[in-house]
């Protein structure tokens, strides 16, 4: 990755985490247009080869992530994000990244969870959704903020953010 790159990407970041901090949202500009930076800058770098790893980088997490979005378990945005980033990193390292930010971000809510006292009602309201899925063979939005308001929500943006950085510093390390 190049410098240039690499300070597009991070401006991305820093720019959707602010974003999500400030009202849980991140803006269609911001992560459409870094995917746009990201695929120019891939045929920039790259060339023909540059744009179809950047192109690839950004359908990784859209066709991972696309079904959890309708259970209504992660925000358009966040998916946004990740493809926007992997159109920076291509496909290999948003995959990559895309399992670290789940790790990090289960990680996180699991400790906000236990500091607002709502760990085991939060998990009890899991393992009824997902029985219910099972039962009713219906597919219904995963929401559950009648008893817990926003307590147990994330700025995912943040893991997404430490697990792109990780990533990339292992691919350059090793």
């Amino acid at each position: 990755m190049t410098l240039m790159k690499g300070i597009m990407l991070a401006v991305l970041l820093s720019a959707a985490i602010w974003c999500d901090l400030r009202d849980y949202h991140v803006t269609n500009i911001l992560t459409l247009g870094g995917a746009a930076a990201g695929i120019l800058s891939g045929l920039a770098t790259g060339g023909r080869q540059g744009l179809v790893n950047s192109m690839l980088g950004w359908l990784v997490p859209v066709g991972l992530l696309f079904i959890l979005h309708v259970f209504s378990m992660i925000g358009a945005g966040d998916i946004k994000l990740l493809a926007a980033a992997g159109c920076f990193i291509g496909p290999q390292d948003i995959a990559m990244a895309t399992a670290a930010s789940f790790v990090i971000g289960a990680a996180i809510a699991a400790v906000r969870m236990l500091r607002k006292g709502i760990f085991v009602r939060r998990f009890r309201y899991l393992i009824g959704y997902c029985a219910g899925l099972v039962r009713y063979r219906t597919i219904t939005p995963y929401e559950g903020k009648e008893h817990t308001g926003n307590a147990h929500l994330i700025h995912f943006t943040i893991p997404i953010a430490i697990a792109v950085v990780i990533v990339m510093t292992v691919r350059h390390v090793t």
